[in-house]
């Protein structure tokens, strides 16, 4: 019975929700990484004027 359950939400999480949550993760993922990437921009200019001083 358990496994017929989880086989459903699976295919519910899948079939129908999966186009909704395609964009929602895309935009989380370029937002995390787009968060990390200007860090470590910032932090490479910093240590290039820290270098200069």
């Amino acid at each position: 019975m358990n496994g017929y359950i989880a086989q459903d939400v699976l295919n519910v999480i899948f079939t129908k929700l999966l186009p909704y949550l395609v964009p929602v993760l895309f935009l989380f993922m370029t937002a995390l990484f787009s968060e990390r990437l200007i860090d470590i921009i910032v932090n490479a200019v910093t240590a290039k004027t820290r270098k200069r001083r």
